[in-house]
Formats: structure tokens, C-alpha cells, sequence
């Protein structure tokens, strides 16, 4: 049987980024992600929808974010 590509579809690409991103993170709940990139930006997204919630672009970093790490609480 040949193999016909991955099995999902994507709904949405999220461009917010200027840079790559280095990381995303789900929340448990899959309520919320979270995604961090090159271009010390983190932004927060609705995890059903994609919209996005929030940036955090004022930060003290003066690289790449490279990873991130997440709560339930």
C-alpha cells in the first residue's frame, strides 16, 4: 500500500513570528500554546482556534528564545 502523506490536514498557518520559532508548548487542558522564536517574542494563542491571545515582545532577552516550559497551575 503506498503511503499517501500524513494523515491530518492543516485548518490554519499562524505567521506571527518574524524569525523561526524554537518552540511550542500545549497546555494540558490543549486550552491555550504557547510558541517562542528567534525574535524574542513568546506569543500565546487560543488552542482550539489558533487565534492569537497575546505577545510578550518587551522582553529582557537579548538572543534566541530557544525553549520554553509550562504550568497547569
Amino acid at each position: 500500500m503506498p503511503i499517501l502523506g500524513v494523515p491530518f490536514k492543516y485548518d490554519k498557518t499562524i505567521k506571527t513570528h518574524t524569525k523561526f520559532v524554537q518552540d511550542v508548548r500545549y497546555a494540558p487542558s490543549g486550552d491555550h500554546f504557547a510558541s517562542v522564536g528567534s525574535d524574542f517574542k513568546i506569543f500565546v494563542y487560543d488552542g482550539k482556534t489558533g487565534e492569537t491571545l497575546g505577545e510578550i515582545s518587551d522582553s529582557p532577552h537579548s538572543g534566541s528564545i530557544v525553549g520554553s516550559v509550562g504550568s497547569d497551575q
